[in-house]
């Protein structure tokens, strides 16, 4: 039995599908790392997802402009994960917008709590009194101003989420069959290629 070559295979496919898909993804099963590895392998891609990684599906920093985006799925499907496309120039480079996202909504929370007290004044109102908190209070507002001029500016869009599914949805039995089953088969074949390694075979 032989293992054809991976990266021949993939670029080989999607070479393939270029001309008849509009977008191409690869799907990765290994470690963070080694996907980083492999990314610039596959630059015809648009998108890697990745299984079997269990940090944070979506990391803080923005994906390099040129390979496919990658994001982590984690491990057992307990997450929905969702790309969101905004092509309005076909043919023109999509602009990753989740950091941006991110960021947004995080600037957006910070001014709320600033304004929980009064949320129908201004920051000026409310720490006029305070030079310290007003200047962190402005900061806040003009970082947030910038990311919404950056986020409207942008033509074609793609964002990543990944929220999680409710805990009383009960597993679907085949499919975690199959989840697991796969799993225990990538295991078997990493402990397979470790042996391999020491003894220098």
């Amino acid at each position: 039995m032989s293992v054809a070559d991976v990266v021949t295979s993939v670029n080989k496919v999607l070479t393939e599908l270029e001309e008849k898909t509009d977008f191409q993804i690869v799907l990765f099963n290994g470690t963070f790392e080694e996907a980083k590895v492999y990314r610039q392998k596959f630059a015809a891609a648009d998108y890697m997802f990745i299984s079997g990684v269990t940090e944070m599906p979506i990391g803080k920093m923005k994906n390099p402009a040129q390979g496919p985006r990658m994001y982590r799925l984690g491990k057992q499907g307990k997450a929905l994960a969702l790309v969101t496309l905004n092509v309005e120039t076909p043919g023109t480079a999509l602009a990753d917008i989740t950091e941006l996202k991110l960021r947004e909504e995080f600037m957006l929370r910070q001014i709320e709590r600033m304004k929980r007290s009064d949320p129908t004044k201004t920051l000026e109102q409310l720490y006029g009194d305070d030079p310290d908190l007003l200047e962190r209070a402005l900061k806040v507002r003009e970082s947030l101003g910038e990311m919404q001029r950056e986020l409207a500016a942008a033509v074609n869009t793609s964002r990543f989420d990944f929220p999680p599914m409710d805990r009383s949805l009960d597993d679907e039995p085949r499919m975690l069959g199959m989840v697991t089953e796969t799993l225990a088969a990538c295991d078997q074949l990493e402990k397979s290629s470790a042996g391999r390694k020491s003894t220098g075979s």
